[in-house]
């Protein structure tokens, strides 16, 4: 389910400033933890809010890479 999730930075030291983080996973899942809550972690106390973003995946059946292709297009 995309969905968007903010994380901001702690009061004291807000700046302002914000990134989007687009959670990696070659589009078969996303690694939540690795990129957005570690950018959280490194980016708060500089004052910087961490914007994470869920996108579509593939369905969870199996597809072949001809499939595969074809559902990614229709994102585009």
């Amino acid at each position: 389910m995309p969905s968007i999730t903010r994380f901001p930075a702690p009061e004291d030291v807000r700046n302002g400033m914000a990134i989007v983080v687009c959670a990696g996973g070659g589009y078969g899942g996303h690694d939540w933890k690795t990129h957005v809550i570690y950018a959280a972690e490194v980016f708060h106390p500089l004052g910087v809010t961490v914007i994470g973003l869920k996108y579509r995946t593939r369905p969870p059946y199996r597809l072949d890479n001809a499939g595969i292709q074809a559902l990614t297009l229709t994102d585009a």
